[in-house]
């Protein structure tokens, strides 16, 4: 065994630790967000047999022909609501798990929210009350760490912490029944500049100060969860498949966009 694949399992080991005093908290939040969490209970299983595409904030987002996705099951991530393409659409759910969406950005979050009265929202416990009071928002407290021991994907209840939006989406397919999901836009190559890059165009170009170790280190985090996220899959009989171009994320199998639109 090698010294990467040894950290690895370490901090495994060590998440798996954690999440047992980490049992207490949860227990807290689970009595505080109770009946929030009936208002995500409502959408499990909804979708059962059919299949999700889960777009992410990647650039070659900017490549797909939106007007492929209009008549499919959508599930978008964090500032897509920037896309005007993004937007003409009618997304099945939408995931915000990123804090700055809940300050910063709140204001165009809450407006997208109101354009989109059937679109299921998902926030984490920290989002503000304003967001958590629309009634088509709900909320998933985060209470553990993501570890290959974890069984946290009840969303409904503290479910495992996320440090990438795509996870966050991915579990909420595999929650809401899907039994095909299809990535676009998860290009997962942040790490490989020092600037902002996403599909909508936000801040792109500007200097990224987040060091590089914590990145390679967040995307390290993501890979791992996203493999629990495969297990998870494997065990349930979903297919998960990444049709993203380009993309570094090398954890589900690959496809190409001829496959996935049959064209």
């Amino acid at each position: 065994m090698d010294v990467i694949q040894a950290s690895k399992k370490t901090l495994d080991a060590a998440w798996s630790l954690a999440n047992i005093p980490l049992a207490f908290r949860a227990a807290l939040l689970k009595a505080r967000f109770c009946e929030r969490g009936k208002g995500m209970r409502a959408w499990e299983g909804r979708y059962s047999g059919e299949t999700c595409f889960v777009l992410g904030g990647g650039p070659s987002l900017r490549k797909i022909d939106f007007s492929s996705l209009a008549d499919k099951r959508v599930i978008g991530v964090n500032m897509l609501y920037r896309m005007d393409a993004y937007r003409a659409l009618d997304p099945v759910f939408h995931c915000a798990i990123d804090s700055i969406m809940y300050s910063k950005f709140e204001k165009p979050f809450l407006e997208f929210i109101e354009s989109k009265p059937k679109t299921g929202f998902l926030v984490s416990h920290n989002a503000s009350s304003a967001i958590a009071a629309k009634p088509n928002v709900c909320i998933t407290p985060l209470g553990y760490l993501p570890c290959k021991s974890s069984r946290a994907f009840d969303l409904s209840k503290p479910s495992l912490a996320f440090v990438n939006s795509v996870c966050f989406a991915v579990e909420t397919a595999l929650y809401l029944g899907f039994s095909k999901i299809v990535l676009l836009g998860c290009d997962f190559t942040q790490f490989t500049v020092r600037h902002e890059i996403h599909a909508y165009g936000e801040e792109v170009g500007s200097t990224r100060d987040y060091p590089l170790f914590c990145d390679l280190m967040g995307h390290a985090i993501a890979i791992m969860h996203h493999e629990y996220l495969l297990a998870e899959a494997n065990r349930r009989k979903v297919s998960i498949v990444n049709a993203t171009e380009g993309s570094m994320l090398d954890v589900y199998p690959r496809a190409s966009l001829a496959e996935v639109f049959g064209f």
